[in-house]
Parts: structure tokens; sequence; C-alpha cells
């Protein structure tokens, strides 16, 4: 009982971690003036780990701690590439659609 509970509590922990995405001002350019931070396309490809799991119709593509259906294979792998190419636009989409 003990080992489940401390197991819930870690995921739980990972899951906040993950979710929260803290965005840091660089004020040392700005002069003191808060400006956000946007992180460069590899440090975005960074952030999250993606994992791809085939089911029989489609597929599930996890990005960090949110979760992706498709219905369509061919669906999921240019919406994969479209957040490849382009992490930023691909992430506002995505936090769109889980909102």
């Amino acid at each position: 009982m003990n080992i489940i509970i401390k197991k819930f509590k870690i995921r739980k922990i990972m899951d906040e971690v993950c979710c929260e995405q803290a965005r840091p001002h660089n004020e040392a350019l700005t002069g003191g003036a808060k400006t956000p931070y946007k992180p460069s396309k590899k440090e975005l490809l960074k952030q999250w780990d993606i994992n791809i799991k085939f089911v029989d119709y489609g597929c599930i593509i996890g990005v960090g701690c949110k979760k992706f259906a498709f219905s369509n294979i061919e669906t999921a792998m240019k919406e994969l590439n479209d957040y490849v190419f382009n992490p930023a636009e691909a992430v506002e989409k995505w936090e769109e659609l889980t909102k």
C-alpha cells in the first residue's frame, strides 16, 4: 500500500512539473523590463518526451504529459512532423485543443 501511494505521489509531481510551463524572463537584455522568454526550436523539442503507440485504428502520440489519439496514422505523422518542424506553433495549437 505504501509503495502504491509513493508511486502515485511521484506520478502526480511529475504530471504537475510536466504540465507547468514556467516561462522565465530575460531582464538582462531588456534593461529590467520583463518580456516573455521564447525558447529556441531545439529547446522546445528537448522539453518533452515523445511516445507513439500504434493501436488497431490509428495511434496515440504522447508529448510530455499529454496524449493525442488519431484514427489515421497518416494524419498523426503529419501532425508530428508539424511539431518537429515548428514546435512553438504546434504547442500553441495543441494547448488550444486541450483547454
